[in-house]
C-alpha cells in the first residue's frame, strides 16, 4: 500500500510539471500526450522498469518530461545488477535531451556556440548522471547492508558453535576424570565388599558386605549412564588441580590389595602431563586386575629413554572367579585420548589364558642443549 502511494504520488509529481512546461507551448497537445504517458509509465517502474524509462523517453525528448524521465532511470539503475546496462541506459537518456536540437541547430564557430554546448551537455549529463549514479547506490547500500547482517549472523553461529565445542569439551573431561577418580575408587570399594562377603567371620557381616556390594554395583551403574550423557568426542585435558603425580604411585599400589611388583625407577625431570598419563594407566589397569583376575599378580614397568617414556602393566592368571561388575570401557577410551593428546599410543592385549597387558608409550619433549 505504501509503496502505490508512492508511485501514485510520483505519477502526479511529474504530470504537474510537464503540464506547467508544456501550457504555453504552440506544439502542446502532441507534448501532453507524451508528458502524461511518461507520468504513467511510472506505475510500471517497480516490475518493470524498463518499459517505464522507454515510455518516459519520447515525453522527455520531445515533452520535457524531466521529473518521469529520472525517476524511471532511477529505477532501472536501482534494480538492474549489470552496471553495462545501467550507463547505456544513461548514455540513451543523455543523448535524449530536449536542448540537443537547439545547441546544435545553426551552429558557429564563436564563444555563443561553444557555451550552448556545454551547457546543453552538462544539463544532459547531469539529468542523466544523477539518477543513475543514486539508483546504483542505493542498490550497493542495500547489498552492503544485507552483507552486513549475513556476516553478523553468521558470526553468532559461529560464536555459538565455539561455544557448544567448548561445552562439548569439557564434558568429555568431566566423564573422564568422573571414571579415573570416582568409578576406580567404586570399583575398589565393591572388590573389597565381595572379598568380606566371601569371607566375613559372620553372616551379619557377610550380608553387610553384600548390601555394600550391591550399592556399589549399583552406582557404578548409575555413574556409567552419567558419563554416556556427559561424554562427547574432542576432549582435551586441562588437568584440574590437584592432580595425580608420579610420586603418588606408592601409594595407590599400596591401597590396591594387589601383589604388585613394580619397576619405577625414572631419572630426570618428566613434564606432568605424562605423569598424570602414567598414573592414570596404573589405575585403570590395577582395578582391571582386581575386577577381572582377581588374586593375580601385576607386574609393572616404567622406563625411560632420550625420546620415549614406556609404561607397562602385564596381569598374570586369576586365581579366583571373576567379579561380575559393570564395565563400558570408558577407562580405556581415556587413556587412548590421554596418549593421543601427548602424541603417543595406548595399547591394550588381552591373551588366550585371561592374562592382560597395558602399554602405553609416550614422547618426550626435547631438552635444548647447551653449546
Amino acid at each position: 500500500m505504501r509503496a502505490a502511494l508512492i508511485d501514485i504520488g510520483l505519477v502526479v509529481l511529474s504530470a504537474s510539471y510537464s503540464a506547467l512546461t508544456v501550457y504555453a507551448d504552440v506544439q502542446a497537445e502532441s507534448k501532453w500526450v507524451l508528458t502524461m504517458v511518461a507520468a504513467a509509465g511510472l506505475l510500471l517502474r517497480r516490475r518493470w522498469p524498463y518499459a517505464s524509462l522507454l515510455l518516459a523517453l519520447p515525453g522527455f525528448s520531445w515533452g520535457f518530461a524531466v521529473f518521469a524521465m529520472m525517476i524511471a532511470l532511477y529505477s532501472v539503475a536501482r534494480m538492474e545488477t549489470r552496471l553495462r546496462l545501467v550507463v547505456l541506459a544513461a548514455l540513451i537518456s543523455c543523448l535524449a535531451a530536449p536542448s540537443w536540437p537547439l545547441a546544435l541547430t545553426g551552429m558557429r564557430a564563436d564563444l555563443l556556440t561553444v557555451q550552448s554546448v556545454w551547457t546543453t551537455t552538462l544539463f544532459a549529463v547531469l539529468y542523466s548522471l544523477a539518477p543513475a549514479a543514486l539508483g546504483v547506490a542505493v542498490r550497493t547500500g542495500e547489498v552492503l547492508r544485507a552483507e552486513i547482517l549475513r556476516v553478523h549472523v553468521l558470526q553468532g553461529q559461529r560464536a555459538r558453535l565455539a561455544a557448544e565445542q567448548l561445552l562439548e569439551r569439557e564434558r568429555a573431561v568431566l566423564a573422564r576424570e568422573m571414571h579415573d577418580v570416582v568409578s576406580n575408587q567404586v570399583s575398589l570399594i565393591a572388590v573389597h565388599a565381595g572379598a568380606l562377603q566371601v569371607t566375613g567371620p559372620d553372616e551379619r557381616t557377610r550380608q553387610f558386605a553384600a548390601t555394600i556390594r550391591r550399592l556399589s554395583v549399583t552406582t557404578l551403574d548409575e555413574l556409567r549412564a552419567m558419563i554416556e550423557v556427559l561424554r562427547a568426542a574432542g576432549g582435551t585435558d586441562r588437568g584440574p588441580a590437584p592432580q595425580p603425580v608420579l610420586e603418588d604411585l606408592a601409594v595407590l599400589i599400596e591401597g590396591s590389595g594387589i601383589t604388585v611388583h613394580a619397576e619405577l625407577d625414572v631419572e630426570g625431570p618428566i613434564p606432568l602431563a605424562h605423569q598424570r598419563a602414567v598414573y592414570r594407566l596404573i589405575q585403570e589397569g590395577l582395578t582391571n586386575a582386581r575386577k577381572h583376575a582377581p588374586g593375580a599378580p601385576v607386574s609393572i614397568s616404567l622406563s625411560r629413554s632420550p625420546d620415549e617414556l614406556l609404561v607397562q602393566l602385564s596381569t598374570g592368571v586369576a586365581t579366583a572367579p571373576s567379579l561380575d561388575l559393570p564395565s563400558s570401557r570408558h577407562g580405556l577410551i581415556g587413556l587412548l585420548e590421554r596418549a593421543e593428546l601427548l602424541g603417543g599410543v595406548t595399547e591394550a592385549t588381552r591373551h588366550a589364558d585371561g592374562t592382560h597387558l597395558l602399554l602405553m608409550r609416550l614422547p618426550l619433549p626435547r631438552t635444548p642443549t647447551r653449546s
